[in-house]
């Protein structure tokens, strides 16, 4: 009896222990006032200190950024064109279909606002206004100016850059120019433009490369001295600005290399010098055309193979041929030359030495080191102007026999995809003519009319002139844009 006593009691004395301890428990527990969670102390708001130094960037030099919109006359080539132009099927059915069709397509670019000489100019790429019919000038504002609101001051296509103005009274926000001979690779650049028609789309990378030539473009600049970017550059982005950290525009956003159909950005594009594009608009304000130096060569890039052969070891480029009466013939140049140094500048490549006879000034008398017989020789030449027909600003077409024929270093050749240094270009075919069932086509190049070369617009007048009352056949040596020759016999009749 006594043991379970002893038991209850055992029992009774640990569960008031128990109700005790957690009785004491509680009130030990509520004298320590743990802290809350701070959001503040894990991750402090974002003040304006610790923004990106692009926003400013963006903000000052958004606003003058526009969108070029226009109407453009595409010509679209029948793929039954050799089929329609078979004598056979052209007996029974004549013109009865068409050889090409026209649409009209709706182009978009970019272009930014700058000052020169206390007025506005907007700067863009060539292949953006290429053709183009009722420009339209939109910028980020709102602000819309079409018709004869917009005028195109000039193009070049030797450097695809473009210059046009907005004849208006309103106050038009622009972008300070920078120095691109300065820039560094590696160094930050904004590109801002209208990629698909998203207006004002800003992208950031970094200057990849700089002097990047021998870009196989479809618009195909002659004179190439690329900064390349990993900015993305998308179509609508051609014409844009690329900017420097500093708000400065260093660049003409140009072109892109891609892979498949997708065409769109893999991180490698292409910017023309801002440094480039003002000469060019210095020309075109100033004097109304492309004035350029001009040797008077036939330059050619200088291979191994034939540094092994000439026992030569340096850089340069090769004469491949000087041509008659040019300044380089009565300086004393010769064809087999290798041009070393060129007014003080050493001559790297064929595109930077291109570059620079096209800047030198007319009448300059410059001082050109070559390698010639195992020795180096300096000779003093008097730069001249290069040609208008050469230098790209020609736009002279002329007819005969049923074709249309342009310069090989005009736009319609570009268009055509045909970069030849010599010839004419054929960009009409008459359909019913006999040029047509004689196998002539769009982008055929015109060599030899008879016994005269052909090498210009000049020496293809100079043919018409003698041969366009002849009874007699006509003999003409084409070289067919798929590279072969064919000799032709056209009629005046």
């Amino acid at each position: 009896m006594n043991d379970k006593r002893t038991i209850v009691l055992s029992a009774l004395f640990i569960s008031l222990v128990a109700i005790i301890s957690f009785f004491i428990g509680m009130v030990v527990a509520s004298s320590f006032k743990l802290p809350e969670p701070s959001r503040a102390e894990s991750s402090p708001p974002l003040t304006k200190d610790y923004r990106s130094p692009f926003v400013e960037v963006v903000k000052r030099a958004g606003p003058a950024v526009v969108s070029i919109s226009a109407e453009k006359i595409i010509r679209i080539r029948s793929p039954f064109e050799d089929f329609f132009n078979d004598p056979f099927f052209r007996r029974f059915f004549g013109d009865l279909f068409p050889r090409e069709f026209t649409q009209r397509e709706h182009i978009l670019g970019s272009g930014f606002i700058i000052e020169y000489r206390g007025k506005r100019y907007i700067l863009t790429n060539n292949h953006v206004v290429r053709g183009a019919e009722n420009l339209i000038i939109k910028l980020q504002d709102g602000r819309t100016f079409k018709g004869k609101e917009v005028e195109i001051v000039g193009t070049d296509p030797r450097t695809e850059v473009a210059v046009l103005r907005i004849n208006t009274k309103e106050d038009l926000p622009t972008i300070p120019i920078g120095d691109s001979d300065a820039l560094e690779v590696g160094e930050w650049v904004i590109a801002i433009g209208n990629p698909f028609g998203l207006s004002g789309t800003v992208t950031v990378g970094v200057v990849s490369a700089k002097g990047r030539s021998d870009i196989p473009l479809e618009s195909g600049p002659v004179y190439q001295d690329f900064i390349q970017t990993d900015a993305a550059i998308n179509p609508g982005n051609s014409g844009g600005p690329l900017l420097n950290i500093k708000g400065e525009v260093v660049g003409i956003n140009t072109a892109i290399l891609t892979e498949g159909f997708s065409r769109g950005n893999i991180g490698i594009g292409f910017a023309i010098p801002i440094n480039m594009a003002m000469r060019v608009l210095e020309e075109l304000v100033t004097k109304g055309k492309i004035v350029r130096g001009f040797l008077g060569i036939r330059p050619q890039e200088l291979t191994e193979d034939m540094k092994k052969a000439l026992s030569y070891e340096g850089e340069g480029v090769f004469v491949a041929e000087v041509l008659k009466d040019s300044p380089a013939e009565k300086g004393g140049l010769k064809d087999g030359d290798i041009i070393v140094e060129f007014d003080g500048k050493k001559v790297t490549s064929l595109s930077k030495f291109r570059i620079m006879v096209a800047s030198t000034e007319p009448g300059k008398r410059v001082k050109i080191k070559i390698w010639r017989d195992g020795k180096y020789r300096t000779l003093t030449v008097e730069i001249g102007e290069m040609p208008e027909e050469i230098a790209g600003t020609e736009k002279k077409s002329s007819e005969w026999l049923g074709i249309k024929v342009a310069s090989v270093h005009s736009d319609e050749a570009r268009r055509l995809g045909v970069y030849e240094d010599e010839g004419v270009v054929i960009v009409e075919v008459d359909p019913s003519s006999v040029a047509a069932m004689s196998g002539i086509r769009p982008g055929d190049v015109i060599k030899k009319i008879g016994n005269i070369e052909i090498k210009d617009m000049k020496d293809f007048e100079e043919a018409k002139k003698k041969y366009e009352k002849s009874k007699n056949p006509i003999i003409l040596k084409i070289k067919q844009r798929e590279g072969g020759i064919l000799w032709v016999t056209l009629t005046t009749d």
